[in-house]
């Protein structure tokens, strides 16, 4: 197997670039969803849903959960939907432009 990308003359699944900025798109997906049920647990007081341990509330409602007045959920949340449009931007993107 080479190491080597093939060009990018094509949007052939098989080609690294192509299965990287899926993945990264898939990624940012899990990371909106993440930091969407962080934010809205913080503005809308309900708990954040966690395993049995339980202390996933603590560490959200923790000082150093806060970035100034904002919740650093929403920081995580700008940032994931940036990634995303990002990722979809490149795939809709004309091969030249990759």
């Amino acid at each position: 197997m080479s190491l080597r990308a093939e060009p990018l003359t094509s949007k052939k699944l098989s080609n690294p670039a192509i299965l990287i900025n899926r993945l990264a798109g898939v990624l940012a997906w899990a990371g909106v969803y993440i930091a969407g049920v962080l934010t809205y647990a913080h503005y809308s007081d309900q708990s954040v849903p966690c395993g049995p341990s339980g202390g996933c509330a603590t560490v959200a409602r923790h000082e150093t959960s806060m970035w100034g007045p904002m919740p650093v959920a929403v920081v995580g949340l700008v940032g994931y939907l940036l990634l995303l449009v990002l990722a979809m931007a490149r795939q809709t993107a004309p091969l030249k432009f990759w």
